[in-house]
């Protein structure tokens, strides 16, 4: 049971930050900030799904393993960008 209301809450909390986003999205959709938060909260839903199925001892196809270190990989390079420019924004 406990599960089940932890599931529609997330659901539930993801269907509102779509909405919002996509309506700040649609008034200014040469906003660069929203496509990427739409896109970020995106892979952020599918992230959260995917470490709910996983579970100890599972195994993977080596093609899995790949896409997840890539997407990792790409994901920290944007990172350390931004936090690199905010460090010499503050300089």
């Amino acid at each position: 049971m406990n599960s089940s209301m932890n599931k529609l809450r997330l659901i539930i909390r993801e269907e509102i930050t779509r909405i919002i986003v996509e309506d700040d999205w649609k008034q200014d959709p040469n906003d660069e900030a929203d496509m990427i938060r739409v896109q970020l909260r995106a892979m952020q839903e599918k992230i959260e799904s995917l470490l709910n199925t996983i579970q100890d001892g599972d195994q993977f196809d080596a093609w899995v393993q790949s896409k997840i270190t890539k997407a990792s990989d790409y994901i920290n390079s944007v990172y350390n960008y931004q936090t690199h420019e905010e460090d010499t924004k503050n300089l």
